[in-house]
């Protein structure tokens, strides 16, 4: 695997575990602005790293795919955060 290859992958990562806490922490503001980051650089780094068309169909699906990942993403950080107050409120 290629050091740029493994840098995409970090970041894709790290933008991951971000949209995550924004779950857990309930700002989906935050959230937006995070998704609407990420689709950005996602769709500058296809047309000018990989010479990409921006509406050519495996394009469109990447960035479907990048939109699906933050949303489980935040989905499961907020779950974790139901998680803790169901916890919470037991009083185990």
């Amino acid at each position: 695997m290629t050091l740029s290859m493994m840098a995409l992958i970090a970041g894709l990562l790290l933008w991951m575990v971000f949209c995550a806490l924004c779950g857990f922490r309930g700002r989906f503001f935050v959230f937006l602005a995070m998704l609407i980051g990420g689709l950005v650089l996602n769709s500058l780094w296809m047309v000018f790293g990989l010479d990409a068309q921006p509406f050519e169909s495996h394009a469109v699906m990447a960035q479907g795919a990048a939109v699906i990942y933050a949303l489980c993403a935040f989905g499961c950080g907020w779950f974790a955060r139901r998680l803790r107050q169901a916890w919470r409120d037991s009083k185990v």
